[in-house]
């Protein structure tokens, strides 16, 4: 009891802070208007599918720079348009967000240089790895920019951590989240797109193996942590330079827009998933509670989905 008790109280302190710091109630209603608009118009017009690169694009552009706009005019932060910092680091961000969807240069690769038998697999693998390099990239080339380059007398001192969750705390909200992921996975959407390790291809000449599939799940976690780092640490900390702890908010909104190709209902969870997390990275600035809870929810939906592929 002593320890679901001081769990509770160091889970609640970050959002505890965040209430006593005022937040801005105008921007988080608009920030829910804008992530309701984007999920009605992706799952509704499937714009994606409709216009694929093209529509990829305008999934991450409009929404982005709509909550960019919001958010100065309702903070009253006009001199944000008008640093060159911003959008350089705007710029950045949409090209990773847009080529973590659309880049597809390992197909080339693997057509010329791997073996028939090998292609699907090698595939799987890379689509997880390339992770890395999409959003460690743009980030590094952000990061010597702020370096390189002058700040707006504006902006923000380089936040510090004012709080302290021990890690092992985050397992009190993964634990009811996977009870939530196991009724989740009762759904036909969910049926459909779990689990994302591959299975025997025949057509491909693949045939899976554990030794496979653990390696699978293995990548397919570390993916989940570069996403962590990426949005929850990355962002938060360029962000923060120009919109304080609102920039949780704007995370909150790409993160959601990252989930488009999954069921709905993992879509509009993320909302308050990514809002959540968000605010514990922002005050800890540790990404590690996000981490463990990410993956453990992740591997979570895959075996709920192995279940109910192979043995329901």
């Amino acid at each position: 009891m002593n320890f679901l008790r001081e769990g509770l109280r160091n889970l609640i302190s970050p959002f505890q802070l965040y209430k006593k710091e005022s937040p801005n109630f105008p921007l988080i209603i608009t920030t829910a208007i804008v992530i309701s608009i984007s999920i009605v118009l992706e799952y509704g017009l499937e714009i994606s599918k409709r216009w694929d690169d093209l529509g990829i694009a305008l999934d991450y552009f409009f929404p982005f720079i709509t909550i960019v706009f919001l958010s100065c005019l309702i903070l009253k932060r006009f001199w944000i348009l008008q640093s060159l910092r911003f959008w350089v680091f705007f710029l950045l961000v949409f090209a990773a967000l847009y080529a973590s969807d659309s880049m597809k240069f390992h197909v080339a690769l693997i057509r010329d240089f791997v073996p028939g038998e090998l292609r699907f697999i090698v595939y799987k693998f890379t689509v997880q790895l390339k992770i890395w390099l999409i959003y460690g990239t743009p980030a590094l080339l952000c990061y010597m920019f702020f370096r390189f380059t002058e700040p707006h007398p504006s902006e923000e001192k380089e936040r510090s951590a004012r709080l302290e969750i021990p890690i092992v705390h985050y397992l009190i909200v993964l634990v009811p989240m996977i009870l939530v992921v196991v009724l989740a996975s009762f759904g036909t959407d969910f049926k459909e797109y779990y689990p994302r390790v591959p299975g025997d291809k025949p057509e491909f000449g693949y045939v899976s193996t554990k030794g496979l599939v653990f390696g699978f799940e293995i990548v397919y976690a570390l993916a989940f942590f570069a996403t962590e780092w990426f949005f929850r640490g990355f962002l938060l900390d360029a962000l923060n330079r120009f919109f304080g702890k609102d920039s949780i908010l704007i995370m909150t909104v790409l993160y959601v827009i990252i989930h488009f190709e999954k069921p709905i209902l993992e879509t509009i969870s993320s909302g308050f998933g990514g809002f959540a997390l968000g605010i514990y990275a922002y005050y800890t600035k540790k990404i590690r509670g996000g981490v463990l809870i990410h993956i453990g929810i992740a591997l979570t939906m895959e075996l709920a989905g192995w279940f109910w592929k192979y043995y329901s």
